[in-house]
Formats: C-alpha cells, structure tokens, sequence
C-alpha cells in the first residue's frame, strides 16, 4: 500500500479554525459577527487594560452574548489587570456579575488572564 492509498482509507478529521476578533464596543462586536466571526473577546468597563475602547456594560455583555446566540458564534469576556489587594472583592463581585450573564445565555465564557509578582 503506498502513501496515496492510506490517505485516502484513513479519516482525517480537521477541525475548522476558529476566527476570533477582538471588540472595543457593542457595534464593533455585532459588526464582527456579521461579517463571519465565529467568536469575539471583550472586555467590561472594569477590570480591562484596554484604554482607548469604550468596553462593554454588563448590559452590552448580555446583548452581545444574545446576538452571538442568535447568530450561533461566542463571546469571550476577558480580564487583563493585575489585581491589587484592594481590588479582589470588586473582581469577584465582577465574575459572578459576568458568570449571570452568561448563564442566561449561555453562548459566552469568560478568561481571566493575570500576572502574579514574585
């Protein structure tokens, strides 16, 4: 048997890649769905590094994760900040706000990206 003759009797199954884009609002991440992403990562007015974006409200986060629905796509809520002690209770105050919201949808997830000081 050449190589010819088991690629064709073996299945390969591939994965199609996922096409991700970044949103800074509530109309970028609808414009992103609607011209083909399968999912977008946001980040909240809190909790996010991204300075020149608007970020999203908890209701804008609700909103997209519903038009992701909609669309069958995902929306990935991010943090990037490093926390300081002061901040800990509001962050998780925050995820369980960000966890509600997507429990009603359910087409969101959310990641917490962070650096820890040593």
């Amino acid at each position: 048997m050449d190589i010819m003759d088991r690629r064709r009797s073996d299945k390969v199954m591939m994965k199609k890649p996922e096409l991700l884009a970044p949103a800074g609002d509530l109309n970028r991440c609808k414009t992103a769905i609607r011209y083909g992403a399968d999912a977008v990562y946001i980040g909240g007015q809190s909790y996010s590094l991204r300075s020149r974006a608007s970020n999203f409200t908890m209701e804008d986060i609700k909103e997209a994760c519903e038009f992701a629905r909609q669309h069958n796509a995902h929306i990935h809520v991010t943090t990037n900040v490093i926390p300081h002690e002061e901040d800990y209770e509001g962050l998780r105050e925050y995820f369980n706000e960000v966890r509600r919201v997507w429990c009603y949808s359910n087409h969101c997830s959310f990641t917490i990206d962070y650096e820890t000081s040593t």
